[in-house]
């Protein structure tokens, strides 16, 4: 039984290096310029073995973009107040964090952009339920319904991810403190149109 668990630990830690060192490469040289046998070679891995885990280096990519966002919209999950009564107000504490996470991390932001909703969209087990809890959270809030709050949460998170590249990146059209308030009157919008009266 120990053996198992060495050599899925083995595996896990072979995985986990190989996204790392794609994850670099792919930031610092860019994603056609990368090679497989650089990412195995990065990561101390025969590229043999790259195929053992990944299909192809597009495959490692969309596996490190569907990680990275579940990592950021867990986290974003955890911001949210424990004060915060109303769903409405735990969405924007969500949001809040999620574009500070990403004004943070310019180079995360670069290549996750436009699929940070994707992880949802993937069936994510781990993300899956962390959204159960915060969709339970909807339901416990009595005074206000929705609709279909899966492509209600969809749609903010595009939103998101969307309207603050150009203001994080190059301050353009607005600064992202001056974008904030906006975005989250947007926000509020999106979410009015999917109560149920």
């Amino acid at each position: 039984m120990k053996a198992d668990g060495k050599a899925a630990q083995n595996k896990l830690k072979k995985k986990t290096s190989l996204m790392e060192a794609a994850f670099t490469l792919f930031t610092e040289e860019g994603f056609q310029n990368t090679t497989i046998a650089q990412i195995a070679e990065k990561a101390g891995i025969g590229k043999g073995t790259f195929y053992f885990y990944f299909e192809d280096k597009y495959d490692i990519r969309n596996k490190i973009i569907i990680a990275k966002s579940t990592e950021i919209l867990n986290a974003s999950l955890l911001a949210i107040p424990s004060d915060a009564v109303h769903f409405e107000d735990k969405v924007i504490a969500a949001a809040d964090y999620i574009i500070d996470r990403l004004a943070a991390d310019k180079i995360l932001l670069r290549f996750i952009h436009k699929n940070l909703s994707w992880a949802l969209l993937e069936n994510n087990r781990e993300l899956s339920e962390s959204f159960r809890g915060i969709l339970e959270h909807a339901q416990k809030d009595v005074s206000v319904r929705y609709s279909d709050p899966v492509t209600m949460l969809y749609m903010v998170i595009e939103l998101l991810n969307s309207a603050c590249y150009s203001p994080i990146l190059y301050g353009s059209p607005l600064p992202l403190d001056a974008l904030k308030p906006k975005l989250f009157a947007s926000v509020r919008a999106i979410m009015h149109t999917f109560e149920i009266h």
